[in-house]
């Protein structure tokens, strides 16, 4: 994968984004990169996909989306086989140490510069994606998980 690809992965962002090293981006003759995007449920990104693609012209993003259980299942067998994994997927935190225990089915994103963006994350997100041995980052985070809402009981209870 090319440092341009790393940038569209990293502008089409995901759950936790993993750069797949069985998948490989299709080169049209018109030099027009098309990157696939393995996710699972309807993640929201189109309106992201076309700003990102009328800005670079020559990409082409192409989403494929599955059940949650489907796609975690197919992407395990998409690297075990070493065919069909999409070029950028997603993968739900809680699958993330599943992957990084076989760092060499994936792209290093530390390889492809992402070590320049490790001060936007989170210490404890980014180590999540990085190997066992802490040598290769396999992905990057997308969101620190839960949200809690707080409130006054006496408001609650005063207004019914």
């Amino acid at each position: 994968m090319s440092s341009k690809s790393l940038r569209a992965a990293l502008a089409a962002g995901t759950a936790t984004v993993l750069v797949a090293a069985g998948a490989a981006c299709s080169d049209a003759d018109d030099g027009t990169v098309t990157l696939t995007v393995g996710l699972f449920g309807d993640f929201g990104f189109g309106p992201l996909y076309e700003e990102y693609m009328e800005t670079h012209p020559d990409i082409e993003i192409e989403e494929r989306i599955s059940e949650f259980a489907d796609h975690h299942t197919n992407l395990t067998t998409h690297l075990a086989t070493g065919s069909g994994a999409a070029d950028i997927e997603a993968v739900e935190v809680g699958y993330v140490s599943q992957y990084t225990a076989s760092p060499d089915r994936f792209h290093d994103l530390l390889d492809l510069g992402a070590d320049e963006l490790e001060g936007q994350w989170l210490d404890w997100k980014w180590q999540q994606a990085l190997s066992g041995d802490g040598e290769a980052l396999i992905g990057l985070g997308t969101d620190v998980g839960g949200m809690a809402m707080c409130y006054r009981r006496d408001l609650f209870e005063a207004a019914g």
